[in-house]
């Protein structure tokens, strides 16, 4: 049994990083879909209103996975 984490592998610790990395970038690009093909559209219906609120929302979810992963490779760089 592992007590202290100086016995830890640190390449498993940049694989988890790079995990958590690419997870954040896929997400990213599933709600660049969402914007383009479903939100964007909408913004010339009847529910523009709801449209730009999801839109808007959407829009800040991306920019914190943006901050994200802009923060996962500055720990890659430093590490």
């Amino acid at each position: 049994m592992l007590t202290s984490r100086d016995n830890l592998d640190p390449a498993a610790d940049d694989l988890s990083l790079l995990v958590i990395k690419v997870a954040a970038v896929v997400l990213m690009l599933g709600l660049a879909l969402v914007n383009r093909y479903r939100l964007v559209p909408r913004l010339g219906s009847h529910d523009r209103s709801v449209a730009l609120r999801l839109l808007r929302r959407s829009t800040i979810a991306e920019l914190a996975l943006v901050i994200g992963v802009l923060g996962l490779v500055s720990l890659f760089a430093t590490s």
